[in-house]
Parts: C-alpha cells; structure tokens; sequence
C-alpha cells in the first residue's frame, strides 16, 4: 500500500538519525517513483558525502570528473548560504535552494544542527516539488 507524502514524512520525522538518510531515499522514491533521479547525503565543504541512490540513465550522463565539480558546485552554494541568510534575517536561515533547469530540477538542503546537505535531483515536472520540499522539511526539522 502507497503511502502518502504526509505519512512518509511523519516517519521521517520520528526516525532515529542515523536511519534517516536512507528512509529519505526509500520515501522519495515512493513518492516520486522514476521522476527522482539523484539524492546525495554529507558535507560537501569537506567533501564527504554519499550518493546514497542514483537513478542509472542519469548517472551515465556524467563522468567522474563531472561529479566532482558538481559536488564543488554545491560546496559553493553552502558558502553562499550564511551570507544569504545574513542578508535576509529577518527571513531566518536559508533552508533549501531550488535550481529549475530545463530538464531538471535540483534542490540543496540544509539539515538543522547537524551540519549535513541533501542533493536531490528530479526530473522538469515542477508539480515534484512540493513533495520533495515537504519531505526535506520533515528530515531537516527534526
């Protein structure tokens, strides 16, 4: 039985935190099914992270290198995060970024006092969203 995107993210809400990565890839490929192509887990300023699921078709499209300067790229978008959530404060930290692209969409997360960012990357549908965004700020919330 499917479960629905409320429920998925009240799993994720009361999951240890050491389960929570890989409940956030098995919730989003529920909730997304083909449309979910990539979902990345770790500290990309130290260059620790883990692609904890890759869709195969998208993960051909893009060499080593590729990946490397990828995960350079959302290095810089963390750098780029405090000085966003300096400017905005009234607004409160910068949680996500989306970047729609025309074949895709990439949204950067940040996870509260841990310290750790969530890569997902889906398909163009923005109707995909809303259902990433409400599962991230289950995971991240809590």
């Amino acid at each position: 039985m499917e479960q629905t995107v409320e429920e998925l993210s009240e799993q994720l809400s009361d999951a240890e935190s050491s389960e929570k990565p890989q409940l956030l890839v098995e919730a989003l490929k529920q909730a997304l099914g083909e449309s979910l192509r990539t979902v990345a887990y770790g500290d990309f300023r130290q260059r620790e992270y883990n692609i904890l699921y890759a869709d195969p078709a998208t993960f051909e499209q893009y060499s080593p290198e590729d990946i490397e300067e990828i995960a350079d790229d959302v290095k810089l978008e963390e750098m780029a995060a405090k000085r966003q959530s300096d400017l905005y404060d009234p607004l409160g930290d910068l949680e996500m970024t989306i970047r729609v692209f025309g074949d895709g969409i990439n949204v950067i997360a940040r996870a509260t006092g841990e310290g750790s960012t969530i890569y997902i990357g889906i398909d163009g549908e923005k109707a995909n969203l809303f259902p990433v965004m409400e599962l991230l700020e289950a995971y991240t919330k809590s």
